[in-house]
């Protein structure tokens, strides 16, 4: 006898033995299901069943029972269809079992459900597809999502995939505690078998595993997206794959994806171009670097300051200073302003060089534009200072300025 909370009457009189297997949480309230049988066609049901086993159809009269079991709209008519079978000697079968599980499970019933679940493995009843797929849906409700990944690999390993109902929820658990990797691993078992995975999967995914750093896994997900679903890439998984593609260096990917949005009617804005440009300038590809800075000009996405600062950066590193003091005024003359970044990048370069001069007059300009100048500016400066021996210049600068 399985030995329920008052409000449940759940026997297997073909067993006299307790279940000890699982601890049951606290269930609702439910009026216990009445002695005698329902009427109209479930008790039509119940006498055919009867009749059936009688006659030594066994099977058959499980079928019944099984049905029923699905049919039913509340766990107290779950429970006393079970009930029934079990007082007239009806072996539950693994359908049965099947059935009383995710009926349970698709209730809001999960503990009792691995209680019947620890019932049926006591039976040596062998799991089945059904019940398997039911009880990943169960651990995952109950927190267990490791014994869910357990059943979810049994399940692949013997060559069945799981419904689409245990892959939706499983991979949602493991997308929300942030296990992407092995999100993806779950997705790549089963991409194959068409399942109907939202598009909060693929966003959820892609974004994770971007942010991972497991950008040729996010592209192989965006790639399969159109393939494996009516879905079409948005803005969002664009540019998700985009920055996760210039954070790791993957610059010639990251263009190839700006080329794929513009042939989607997408636009590439002034925060993707600048990204891309400074990718090419920090891999010192200046050439590159500039072909971008045109093509943007040439879009009508006029820069901003952070584009110019990212700019000159990269010509001032090649030694350019001729060409990056032109930026510089080309800055002034359409009156973007540098901010103290510009100034900073500008100052260290020609620090760097031993323009001290030039640094110099950078500093000065700072001051008439009110911007105060970083730490790392003056460390700049004064180291040049110190290398050009001009240590009087090094006691002016401290004094003015500290």
């Amino acid at each position: 006898m399985i030995k329920r909370p008052p409000s449940y009457s759940f026997h297997f009189k073909t067993r006299k033995r307790k279940i000890s297997t699982c601890s049951a949480a606290a269930y609702l309230d439910i009026p216990p299901p009445t002695a005698t049988l329902p009427n109209g066609h479930k008790t039509l049901c119940f006498s055919l069943a009867e009749n059936l086993f009688r006659r030594g159809r066994l099977a058959s009269a499980q079928e019944i029972i099984q049905r029923i079991v699905t049919d039913s709209s509340t766990v107290p008519d779950a429970i006393s269809t079970v009930d029934f079978a079990a007082s007239r000697g009806i072996n539950l079968s693994v359908g049965i079992y099947a059935a009383f599980v995710r009926k349970l499970v698709d209730l809001g019933e999960p503990n009792f459900a691995y209680t019947v679940y620890c019932e049926s493995i006591n039976r040596s009843i062998q799991p089945n597809a059904s019940i398997t797929n039911s009880m990943i849906i169960c651990f995952v409700k109950l927190g267990k999502l490791e014994e869910a990944r357990l059943l979810f690999d049994k399940l692949i390993g013997n060559g069945c995939v799981p419904c689409n109902a245990a892959c939706n929820v499983i991979l949602r658990e493991l997308c929300g505690q942030e296990m992407f990797l092995e999100a993806f691993d779950c997705f790549v078992r089963i991409r194959d078998a068409k399942m109907q995975l939202g598009m909060w999967f693929y966003n959820v995914l892609i974004d994770g595993l971007c942010s991972k750093g497991c950008v040729g896994d996010a592209m192989e997900v965006f790639n399969l997206m159109p393939k494996r679903t009516s879905f079409l890439p948005t803005l969002h998984n664009y540019k998700s794959l985009f920055y996760g593609l210039c954070k790791r260096g993957w610059v010639v990917e990251a263009e190839s994806i700006c080329g794929k949005m513009e042939a989607r009617g997408f636009f590439v804005d002034k925060v993707m171009y600048t990204t891309l440009m400074n990718v090419y300038i920090k891999d010192k590809k200046m050439k590159m670097g500039v072909r971008i800075f045109l093509r943007m000009l040439k879009m009508g996405c006029y820069p901003d300051t952070v584009t110019y600062t990212a700019l000159i950066q990269g010509i001032a590193k090649m030694g350019y200073f001729e060409k990056a003091w032109i930026l510089y005024n080309q800055m002034n003359e359409s009156r973007m302003l540098p901010d103290a970044v510009t100034y900073h990048v500008m100052i260290s370069s020609y620090c760097n060089v031993g323009k001290v001069d030039c640094a110099r007059m950078l500093l000065n300009n700072m001051a008439h534009c009110n911007l105060v100048p970083s730490v790392h500016t003056y460390t700049a400066l004064i180291a040049a200072l110190y290398r050009s021996n001009e240590v009087a210049e090094i006691d002016e600068l401290y004094k003015r300025n500290f």
